[in-house]
């Protein structure tokens, strides 16, 4: 809910830090673009719960309101010749729309996006940048073709791998130490729902994450999985993705795939302890594994090297952690 002052007097008599926060403001190209950290409850309500999917509209503001601008990106800049960078709409407006493509699952998307990521960094490395905008345009029709579809099936889902992968991700965070008590909360549910007890061996969590995964999680994005979508396009924009503070693209696309995995283990696991799922917990879990988590940078630097330094960063990698 609103605070009291912001709904009897308005937003200007806020204080400068509740003025700010939860938003977030970059600005690209002379644009400036506002969006919501999911780590506010309000925030994570209010964009998560839509399920018609996030939109982006642009308005004129009061030139005098207060703003904190979190990052500044020209990519027309003289730095950016023939680089991806000079392309950034055109893979944005690719990846929003492909990442808000229902006739796919959400896991089907990020390997998509991943195959399509990977076309970039070859072009890159050819030197043939140009020939970016084509690609997309082949890629984008290909996809809604439904030519995917076929080799997508194919892909095999490797659950007690992805388990594993996505638990030890959440443990590297835990070892940094944790402030956040809601989060602790969905941690420990997590925990009992997978059966990580004392004496059991990896194959009963994993039957447990499978058996969790089928009844419960499944059938709750069956009907709410807008949800999911919402938090990838929302930390997608405000994060400045593919670019923004990521060294490569590849890396943005790496970590797009982490937060998605940790998220859905985090959801099978309090599932699983509670034998369903709501809405209430998927937002608690949402909105505290982003305080947790997405506030961290090094953290963020930290396993994205992690993966690398495993070579555990390769597209097949990232379908294991995605795919169910």
């Amino acid at each position: 809910m609103l605070c009291k002052i912001q709904r009897n007097l308005g937003e200007e008599y806020l204080s400068d830090t509740c003025a700010l926060y939860p938003r977030h403001l970059v600005k690209i190209d002379g644009r400036h673009e506002r969006s919501l950290t999911m780590s506010c409850p309000e925030a994570a309500r209010l964009a998560l719960l839509n399920p018609d999917g996030m939109a982006f509209e642009n308005i004129e503001e009061d030139a005098g309101i207060r703003i904190k601008l979190h990052s500044i990106f020209d990519t027309e800049g003289h730095l950016y010749l023939n680089k991806p960078q000079r392309y950034f709409w055109d893979i944005r407006l690719f990846s929003l729309s492909l990442l808000q493509n229902r006739s796919y699952d959400l896991g089907e998307r990020l390997i998509i996006l991943g195959i399509v990521y990977k076309k970039i960094v070859e072009l890159q490395n050819e030197g043939r940048t140009h020939d970016i905008p084509a690609m997309l345009e082949s890629m984008h029709n290909l996809i809604l073709s439904g030519a995917f579809k076929e080799e997508l099936e194919k892909i095999p889902s490797q659950s007690h791998i992805q388990m594993r992968l996505a638990k030890e991700l959440t443990d590297e965070r835990v070892l940094q130490g944790i402030n956040s008590s809601r989060y602790l909360e969905c941690l420990k549910e997590t925990l009992l729902g997978l059966g990580y007890v004392e004496g059991a061996s990896l194959e009963e969590i994993a039957a447990n994450y499978e058996a969790s995964c089928r009844d419960y999680l499944k059938p709750y994005l069956e009907e709410k999985g807008y949800i999911l979508e919402n938090y990838l396009v929302n930390e997608y924009f405000r994060e400045m993705m593919p670019f923004g503070r990521y060294k490569s693209i590849w890396d943005s696309y790496v970590f797009l795939c982490v937060i998605y995995s940790m998220v859905k283990l985090h959801l099978i696991g309090m599932a699983g302890h509670h034998k369903g799922l709501n809405d209430d917990m998927a937002l608690k879990l949402i909105q505290s594994f982003s305080k947790t988590v997405l506030h961290n940078t090094n953290y963020i630097q930290h396993i994205i090297k992690l993966l690398q330094d495993n070579s555990f960063d390769t597209l097949a990698y990232m379908a294991i952690l995605v795919k169910n």
